[in-house]
């Protein structure tokens, strides 16, 4: 028996590939891996199985952290589950920081050029991805220096935020949540 798939598999990339089974314990039909079935969970006994995942999965060689994603509509609310998972991530030993991802909007007269309703420019304009990158995902990855950047702009006031850089803990979990992340 194999590792098991907690939920379906998608290949957003690639649509063209379909994505390879994994092997579960139990029956197999007409010779290929049976996957497990989707499977409805509340919201705390998901924190606990991407708690427990997270802990598990060590950092890329030469990373000061783990860099992770919690995407999903607004109203799925995935900044309350990134919080949820880093109150939780201390007592399965790995310290966990939280860096919204509305903190690298653009401002307004940019993310907003099109509109308030352009599903596009939503999807395309609001989100400064190079800046999240620059500022959290590559310092605390292979090679960086292990400083982030919490926040870089304010949307409520529409002007720089001037944080502080902030020391990521050695070895701890850098969870970014947003809708719509690329």
């Amino acid at each position: 028996a194999g590792p098991a798939v907690v939920g379906p598999l998608s290949c957003r990339a690639a649509p063209h590939v379909r994505p390879t089974a994994l092997p579960v314990a139990g029956r197999r039909r007409r010779g290929r891996p049976r996957l497990t079935r989707p499977e409805p969970l509340s919201p705390a006994a998901i924190t606990e199985r991407l708690a427990s995942l997270l802990a598990r999965t060590p950092p890329a060689a030469g990373a000061t952290a783990l860099r992770g994603a919690v995407d999903g509509p607004e109203f799925a609310a995935p900044d309350r589950l990134a919080e949820r998972l880093a109150e939780r991530l201390p007592s399965e030993g790995r310290a966990a920081v939280v860096v919204p991802a509305t903190g690298f909007y653009r401002p307004a007269s940019l993310r907003l050029e099109h509109g308030r309703t352009d599903p596009d420019a939503r999807y395309t304009d609001w989100l400064d991805v190079r800046a999240l990158a620059r500022e959290v995902l590559d310092p605390v990855g292979p090679g960086g220096s292990g400083q982030y950047l919490p926040v870089l702009w304010d949307v409520a006031r529409d002007r720089a935020a001037r944080a502080r850089r902030s020391p990521v803990p050695p070895g701890g979990i850098l969870l970014v949540p947003g809708s719509l992340l690329q």
